[in-house]
Formats: C-alpha cells, structure tokens, sequence
C-alpha cells in the first residue's frame, strides 16, 4: 500500500462507519422487517461508538490529505479550498462530542437537533467525494458514491412515508 493511498483509505472507512449508524434509523422505517435482524441490533447496540469511529477515520483522513499536500493551516484560504472537509468534520466532532448519556440528558430537544445534522451529512459527502476526486478517482470513489445514492434513497423514501402519515393523520 502506497502512502498516497492511505488517505482514501481512511477517507472510505469514515464514510463506511458512518453509513452504518444510519442503516437502522433509515430501514425502521423504509424496511421494518430488517430492525429485528442481528446485523441491525448489533449496529444500533454499537451505533455511538461506530459513529466516533467514523469522525477518528475522518479527522486522520484530513491531517494526512493536509500533511501530504502541505496545506498551510494558517492561511484562510486553505479552510476555503476544503471547505467540505471542514465542514464534515465540524458536523462529525458535534455529534462525537454529543454522543453520550449525558449530553442527552442536558441538551434534551437540541441533541436530536445536532443528531439531525447526520442527514445533512450525506449530501455534503457527495458534492466532496466528487470535488476532490475529480479526475483522480480510485476504487474506492465509485463504491463510496454507490453507498451515498443508496442511503439518500432511503432517506428520501423514509421523508416520503413521513409526509404521508402526517397526510393521512389530518384526514
């Protein structure tokens, strides 16, 4: 393995941890059957610890992406240059950060309002992956965009039979 690899690498294992912790929000309500599955109790059994796993992969996916192109941290125009990156990142510290019982307990309504923010995710990591691959793609770009599609599918499907319960509740 080369040290230019290891980058999309940790890059891939980040989205991949994080795709995880959405599958059983996503399929309780797209596909209930799978919530009782192991695969799926395991996952939301491990979801927090996945879910810090996924900001680590992330955090030492950027120092090696800025370590190898020697991104200079002092100048603002670097931030701008990976403006998706750190934006990912900031929204993968809040929710590490927030993910225990305490600040459950103490934030109440606000946590779930900064756990909301993991669907913005999704989306932000698609416009990245094709900015900063562009013309540059490995392996590990079309599979990562595959997992993306899959899980804006089924979040815009679980969005869809939201809005429908909430019309048949007011009929």
């Amino acid at each position: 393995m080369t040290w230019q690899l290891l980058p999309n690498i940790l890059g891939f294992g980040s989205l991949l941890f994080y795709a995880i912790t959405l599958l059983p929000g996503l399929l309780h309500f797209t596909n209930p059957e799978f919530v009782h599955s192991k695969f799926v109790i395991w996952i939301t059994k491990h979801r927090r610890n996945l879910g810090i796993s996924a900001f680590f992969f992330g955090l030492a996916h950027g120092a090696l992406i800025a370590y190898n192109h020697q991104a200079d941290l002092t100048d603002p125009s670097t931030y701008i240059k990976y403006i998706q990156g750190v934006i990912l990142l900031s929204i993968f510290f809040a929710l590490a950060i927030t993910s225990n019982n305490w600040s459950i307990h103490h934030l109440k309504s606000n946590w779930k309002k900064i756990h909301r923010l993991t669907y913005l995710v999704m989306f932000i990591l698609v416009w990245h992956i094709i900015d900063k691959m562009q013309n540059n793609w490995s392996w590990f770009t079309p599979i990562g965009l595959l997992i993306l599609f899959v899980l804006i599918a089924l979040f815009s499907e679980r969005k869809a039979i939201e809005i429908l319960d909430k019309i048949q509740k007011q009929e």
